[in-house]
């Protein structure tokens, strides 16, 4: 399944946080002392490096490595936080939950709803203009829109 079916397919379903904000521009600017040109950059290059993440936590979760689920999702949760990807921060934090738990059945759905966020903000953040969307998405209540 492609990345745009995964998201069409969950999106569908009901089953994503779809019509929040992707970013929490306010909570990043700040975070980021207002420099945007360091946020475009920062962003790209964490979301290349956090696809091997998740293809690394795909594997843990296909072989219920319970360390390596909760280590990983904790890592996405933290600096998916940090970037204002608050849907993905919480969908993260669940699998975590997950993991310290040792709810291996919960593994493949959670993981399933990591990705998904994940995908959604990759997306978000390919558009030419995604910093001009997250602005005035904090302004108003206009969602992100998948293409």
């Amino acid at each position: 399944m492609s990345n745009s079916e995964i998201i069409n397919d969950s999106v569908c379903r009901g089953d994503t946080e779809i019509g929040l904000n992707v970013i929490n521009w306010p909570d990043l600017f700040n975070r980021m002392d207002g420099d945007e040109a360091y946020i475009k950059d920062t962003l790209r290059e964490w979301v290349a490096d956090y696809s091997n993440v998740m293809t690394n936590l795909n594997i843990a979760v296909k072989s219920q490595n319970i360390e390596d689920v909760f280590i990983l999702s904790h890592k996405i949760k933290g600096s998916s936080a940090i970037f204002g990807a608050d849907a993905l921060s919480r969908t993260a934090s669940k699998l975590e939950t997950a993991g310290i738990e040792k709810k291996v059945d919960d593994f493949e759905s959670f993981f399933y709803e990591v990705r998904v966020q994940f995908e959604i903000l990759k997306s978000f953040v390919s558009q030419p203009d995604w910093v001009e969307t997250a602005k005035r998405q904090c302004n108003s209540d206009e969602s992100y829109i998948l293409t």
